[in-house]
């Protein structure tokens, strides 16, 4: 899943109306974002350079706000569409470093999405495991590639329900990066996190539990449902689970008292395992239930505002588009296909499309004035490559 941040319990960080894009795409299916690769560092508030450790290319981050390295958590390639269980693994597996790396807040406040979804397996001979998350497989055809390091670091194990932001490969592959969140640890008994109590109105029993990794996410506390609150006191410490409502709010699943000398058992990674509860997104049955943008009817000329290479989406505007919907709008590298420029200026005929959250995406662009058909066809071909990833895997 993908989400946004905003409403009105706990800490909340409301999405204002008619804000740019940049500052309120937290959710929609199709979201694309950049993260912090393994091997590549990610460059700071100011000349912040990262370094990794492994045998992949260093990233550098550029002078100015934080920009992205360009490290890739593994050296070889992948399998192919789908399963990442092809050859070729291998590569940058040390952390990446950087001096004033902006915090996770800041960058999903600046536009980058976040997602959630299920380490489905863990491979010891490759030292990394793969995540379901709809949303992502909807994108590019893929699971999500979740190197060891991050995984121990974070605690995570097999069956754990995980936040996460994206750093997409060289080769446009999407990886987990160290900007991630155990929020359900599958273990019988076992908790993904503590935090602290709180009560936010004594009379109408709101209860909360400040945490201040979750709230790096998803800048609210967690609510506490009144079923699962009686008994708790001011400041009292709890270990909890977190379940994501409809709105993609952080509310208790199921706590217990502890106190501070608690350890949160950690994920086991000591063998290979996959969790045959969590489907593939290759699965039939699963990729139907795939959300996916569905067309305005409209036709829109506009101009890319931003692109970045890296991360693979910006923003496109015009004054018929600030007009209509009060923000600049949403485009992946998917939609420009044939679109030979991305450089910002460039003008661009496009199809509109929705989220199912209701937010404006570039669906399919051409070049400014040609045929939008083109484009359609280009989709269509690879819909029907994700739709048959072993036949993908067989064209490479």
């Amino acid at each position: 899943m993908m989400g946004g941040m905003g409403g009105p319990m706990g800490k909340g960080m409301p999405m204002g109306g008619g804000m740019p894009m940049e500052q309120m795409y937290m959710g929609g299916g199709m979201g694309m974002s950049g993260g912090m690769g393994m091997g590549g560092g990610m460059g700071g508030m100011g000349m912040g350079t990262g370094k990794g450790m492994g045998k992949g290319p260093m990233g550098k981050g550029p002078m100015g706000k934080g920009m992205m390295g360009k490290g890739d958590m593994m050296g070889g390639n992948w399998g192919g569409m789908g399963d990442w269980s092809g050859k070729g693994w291998g590569g940058d597996k040390g952390k990446a470093k950087g001096k004033g790396k902006m915090s996770i807040s800041a960058r999903i406040a600046a536009g980058e999405p976040y997602f959630v979804g299920q380490l489905r397996k863990y491979d010891q001979d490759r030292s990394a495991g793969s995540i379901a998350c709809k949303e992502v497989y909807q994108m590019c055809g893929q699971e999500v590639y979740a190197h060891k390091s991050v995984l121990e670091d974070r605690s995570m194990g097999v069956g754990d329900s995980i936040v996460f932001l994206i750093h997409w490969n060289s080769r446009g592959q999407p990886q987990c990066s160290l900007e991630s969140l155990r929020l359900h640890n599958k273990a019988p008994g076992s908790f993904a996190l503590k935090g602290t109590v709180k009560i936010t109105d004594a009379e109408k029993g709101y209860v909360f539990v400040e945490c201040p990794e979750v709230y790096e996410f998803f800048g609210r506390d967690v609510y506490v449902p009144k079923d699962k609150a009686p008994g708790l006191a001011v400041g009292q410490m709890v270990a909890f689970n977190v379940k994501l409502n409809k709105q993609m709010h952080p509310n208790v699943e199921d706590l217990q008292p502890c106190d501070d000398s608690l350890q949160l058992v950690a994920g086991d990674l000591s063998q290979s395992f996959e969790d045959p509860t969590i489907q593939p997104p290759w699965n039939v049955s699963y990729h139907n239930k795939r959300p996916t943008l569905s067309s305005t009817g409209e036709i829109h000329n506009a101009t890319i505002k931003n692109f970045n290479t890296e991360n693979g989406w910006g923003f496109v505007t015009s004054e018929q588009l600030l007009a209509k919907y009060g923000c600049d709008v949403f485009v992946h590298k998917s939609a420009l296909d044939c679109v030979p420029s991305r450089d910002a200026g460039t003008p661009i005929t496009f199809e509109l499309g929705m989220t199912e959250q209701g937010k404006p995406q570039v669906m399919h662009a051409v070049p400014l004035g040609q045929d939008i058909s083109m484009a359609v066809e280009a989709a269509a071909k690879r819909q029907r490559t994700m739709e048959n990833p072993q036949q993908g895997m067989l064209g490479m």
